[in-house]
């Protein structure tokens, strides 16, 4: 979550879909930029927290403000903020998960205590779907759990951009939004493949396995049914699908 009162936005970092990069972009015009933080400091907003909990922590916050002094809360609520988000393929976002978080043979990932990284992808891409599928908690979150309101089915983001194509269409709805001019979001590089144009995302930090391979190599028919399952509006929203 990247929050400026200054500039009125808001923006939602979707896991695995360019929040990293997104960070660094919004820093400089940014009030508040929050951290991942371990399992025993979760007192503060997640990073990744979805807009329905950050609406709920809003309206909290200025009832208890409002209590407090009996009077009109300072601030902006949370409804003047310009909301956004990014989403990506999640065929593809499924295997950066995996290389990520180096699932060890219990299935833990390398920020759980007891991680055990002698034993790192100890199983296949698909056992890790198939793990996932039967410990939901453990997945990435898809579209509903990110932008809607849980209980109406409200969408609460004005903006949710393609990762694929954030350098050409997010620059200028953001200036347009906010009036701050970010040209490009780095650790997105332009490539091209048997003809088509798309983005080469940069995951290569210290501390990331790279796959060079082609992900949709990786799945199996039980795999790809979870996806779809999963994140049909992801898919279908975006026009998303898989080999592409």
């Amino acid at each position: 979550m990247i929050i400026s009162a200054k500039h009125k936005f808001l923006f939602v970092a979707n896991p695995k879909c360019g929040s990293t990069s997104m960070r660094i972009a919004l820093h400089p015009h940014a009030d508040l930029v929050t951290m991942l933080q371990r399992a025993d400091e979760q007192n503060k907003m997640n990073h990744h927290a979805p807009l329905y909990l950050i609406k709920k922590a809003f309206d909290k916050a200025f009832a208890q403000e409002a209590a407090e002094t009996n009077e009109q809360p300072r601030g902006l609520p949370f409804e003047q903020y310009y909301r956004f988000g990014t989403i990506r393929n999640p065929f593809k976002r499924f295997v950066s998960w995996y290389f990520f978080m180096r699932p060890d043979a219990d299935f833990r990932y390398r920020f759980q205590p007891e991680y055990d990284p002698q034993t790192a992808f100890k199983h296949h891409f698909n056992d890790f779907i198939d793990h996932l599928a039967n410990n939901i908690q453990k997945s990435l979150p898809h579209y509903e759990y990110m932008y809607l309101d849980w209980e109406t089915g409200e969408d609460l983001a004005q903006d949710v951009f393609k990762l694929e194509e954030l350098n050409q269409v997010f620059p200028e709805k953001f200036k347009e939004q906010t009036g701050v001019d970010i040209p490009i979001v780095h650790n997105l590089r332009p490539k091209e493949e048997n003809g088509r144009k798309g983005v080469q995302f940069n995951e290569d930090g210290p501390n990331n396995v790279k796959f060079t391979g082609n992900p949709y190599d990786l799945y199996n028919d039980n795999s790809i049914n979870y996806v779809e399952q999963n994140f049909a509006t992801d898919l279908s929203k975006f026009n998303y699908e898989f080999g592409q």
